[in-house]
């Protein structure tokens, strides 16, 4: 094999760049990984805040590293990779896996398509295999090699191991390979998996999953309120969505729709003022809550950092869907106190004085303020809700973590109460494929 692959797909060392101890981070999930499934090369942390890190000892630099590495996980700002791949040139790694993001993506911009050039050439002067960046990494479970970026890990006695390798961006297609190979008696020695149950609503639990298609939620919300409405029973739907959704044609066919069925359904923006670098003088010439009378009801804009005025704004407006009068439209003016996603920088796009503003407006903080001059608010009730948090957040991560891994069945749960005849074939196919596991 190619000395460059060799050192990416079986190395005996490796350092991990950026390593932290937040095992749920891109930049801690690798270490974590790797110590989990028993990798028994050198595994050298690199952290330059940190003499330690998940309990090994973590070095300033890859230069600092005292012994040779074969390959490095980057897991770093984008804007820092560049530097920090031809330091690991530099120390004599053969190969790098870069699992930052900002980089070709489209959100990255004009700055990510720069990096990414500067990144590949780079690459090719100095030769060294790189997979990546924006990678989840790789798994060779044959070795305990899984410097995965992900901190879910996979249980060795879920596959088989042998010579087969697979390379796959959807976990719902890895599950039916890995299972068709389990059923044939083929060994998959590599794989990444993702899991489909967070598409199912628990019994009692009226929110529906997160959606990431931006504004799709807003149809199917006014679908759900018309549901009620035409079912004559109880119950008012509230659909949020960013500013920036505001854009999209689907928010005028929900808006629409929903004024002529008078549906009972409460529209709330969550006006931030950046749909990421793009501000909202550029998408829209008039207020977002003017629009509602276009559509035939009200629209109110409330400071979306005041938490007392937002309740009552928004009690008023589900008291009024209740009572059959239809929906509103709620113009949430707030801020964003942070990158909109990890290929985003703020400060590049932010007028100067921004930040600083909206940490002033910042609600959490304000809150505190008025629950302190009232009498309800000191460190020692802040403390106490803070472990509460904190404990209830902790349960909910240790119950994530231990969910059953995913069957390829799966990918036909939660969609439809009766399937139709053609969904009930497909499914009949693919359990005859995975050996009866769908």
């Amino acid at each position: 094999m190619n000395d460059g692959l060799e050192s990416l797909l079986r190395p005996a060392a490796i350092a991990v760049i950026g390593a932290t101890e937040d095992i749920r981070t891109y930049a801690g999930a690798p270490l974590h990984n790797l110590v989990g499934h028993g990798f028994r090369g050198a595994i050298y942390p690199v952290n330059p805040r940190r003499a330690v890190v998940q309990g090994i000892p973590a070095y300033p630099t890859v230069l600092d590293v005292p012994g040779p590495i074969d390959t490095a996980v980057i897991a770093v700002p984008s804007d820092a990779v560049l530097g920090v791949l031809a330091q690991v040139v530099q120390a004599g790694a053969r190969s790098a896996t870069i699992v930052s993001s900002g980089f070709g993506e489209e959100a990255a911009g004009p700055r990510g398509k720069v990096r990414h050039a500067e990144l590949d050439a780079l690459i090719r002067a100095s030769g060294i295999r790189v997979l990546g960046p924006n990678t989840t990494g790789l798994v060779n479970l044959a070795d305990g090699y899984v410097p995965r970026a992900a901190h879910n890990q996979l249980d060795p006695a879920d596959v088989r191991a042998g010579g087969a390798a697979l390379i796959t961006q959807s976990g719902a297609c890895g599950n039916v390979v890995f299972n068709r190979a389990q059923a044939h008696g083929v060994g998959i020695v590599a794989g990444l998996l993702g899991k489909l149950t967070s598409s199912r609503i628990p019994d009692g639990v009226q929110v529906l999953p997160n959606q990431v298609a931006l504004a799709t939620q807003l149809q199917h919300a006014v679908g759900l309120a018309w549901g009620l409405q035409l079912q004559r029973k109880p119950g008012v739907v509230l659909a949020f969505c960013g500013e920036g959704a505001a854009s999209e044609g689907d928010f005028h066919e929900a808006c629409n729709l929903a004024g002529v069925r008078r549906a009972p359904i409460v529209f709330v923006v969550m006006n931030n003022q950046w749909a990421i670098s793009t501000s909202r003088q550029v998408q829209s010439a008039g207020e977002f809550y003017r629009r509602a009378e276009g559509y035939g009801f009200p629209g109110v804009a409330v400071d979306g950092n005041d938490l007392l005025a937002v309740y009552e704004i928004t009690a008023d407006a589900v008291e009024r869907a209740r009572r059959g009068e239809g929906p509103s439209l709620i113009d949430c003016l707030t801020y964003r106190l942070s990158f909109h996603n990890t290929t985003d920088n703020p400060r590049a796009y932010l007028p100067e004085g921004w930040l600083e503003e909206a940490e002033r407006e910042d609600p959490i903080p304000r809150l505190q303020r008025y629950l302190a001059a009232q009498g309800l608010w000191d460190d020692a009730t802040q403390a106490a809700m803070e472990g509460e948090v904190a404990e209830h957040v902790d349960g909910a991560v240790e119950a994530a973590m231990a969910m059953p891994s995913a069957r390829p069945g799966d990918v036909f749960e939660n969609v439809y109460s009766d399937a139709p005849a053609r969904v009930r074939r497909q499914r009949e196919e693919l359990s005859r494929l995975t050996g009866g596991n769908a």
